[in-house]
């Protein structure tokens, strides 16, 4: 696994055990906890947070418990991305991604994603709040990006108030497109946009520029979006859209 080089402003303390492991366990080898990250650089690779790749496995980013969140902001390709062909079962939880410490909205240099998932499986993404995404607030693709959970995180609203904190601007040109703020791509498949059988765990995706949860042709069989989720007032657009952007014809209607 590689992350970047000691970013611009990072403050870490004390790690502690994750209320989401069993008690009797120890925390992961591969842990990040408490830190504030500010365009983190890499030798060969864009300024980015936080990035996991290779064969790395059972990594963990942030957790739940009170103070252990991470703090991403201005990083000009994702905050987070797991770049892993094939491996995964890595958690990333509890996280504020386009926020201040105060879960104020950021308003400085926005992330380009907020989470990037390219050909990793397996993971959790789950209690995070992700908001002021240039592009997608969270992005899946490729052929072994399957079995992934996405829960109960807020998407395009401030932690602090709930303020409007939309994923999907794009650049700022006059002719580009607003970007959902969910995408699966590319062969991703048999992923979950909310909990298994309904029951909690859903997700808020509100406030964004294009539509909720996307799911474009390229993409793999078997991804499910529960209904349990709340998706709503995404930039005029549909909440889920399914292979060509825009609403989809069931049929061609017969004539005579």
């Amino acid at each position: 696994m590689r992350r970047g080089a000691s970013p611009a402003s990072r403050i870490v303390r004390r790690p502690s055990r994750s209320p989401s492991r069993p008690a009797s366990s120890s925390s992961p080898p591969n842990a990040i906890r408490y830190a504030f990250t500010t365009q983190a650089r890499e030798v060969d690779e864009k300024p980015r947070s936080s990035l996991i790749e290779g064969s790395a496995t059972n990594s963990q980013i942030g957790s739940y418990a009170f103070g252990d969140r991470n703090v991403f902001a201005q990083s000009t390709e994702a905050a987070i991305k797991i770049a892993s062909n094939g491996a995964g079962h890595h958690l990333i939880q509890g996280n504020y991604l386009g926020f201040n410490f105060d879960g104020t909205k950021w308003t400085g240099t926005p992330n380009k994603y907020g989470i990037y998932l390219q050909d990793s499986g397996s993971n959790e993404i789950s209690f995070n709040y992700i908001g002021n995404s240039q592009l997608y607030a969270l992005f899946l693709s490729g052929a072994n990006t399957s079995a992934n959970h996405v829960i109960e995180n807020s998407i395009g609203a401030a932690p602090a108030d709930g303020s409007p904190a939309g994923n999907g601007a794009g650049s700022g040109c006059l002719l580009c497109f607003a970007l959902p703020a969910v995408e699966l791509a590319s062969g991703a498949h048999g992923n979950y946009i909310g909990a298994i059988g309904g029951n909690g765990g859903n997700n808020v995706i509100v406030n964004n520029y294009g539509g909720g949860v996307y799911v474009e042709q390229g993409a793999g069989t078997g991804n499910r979006i529960y209904g349990n989720n709340a998706i709503h007032d995404n930039g005029g657009e549909l909440a889920v859209d399914l292979g060509t952007l825009g609403p989809t014809i069931n049929g061609v209607p017969s004539v005579g």
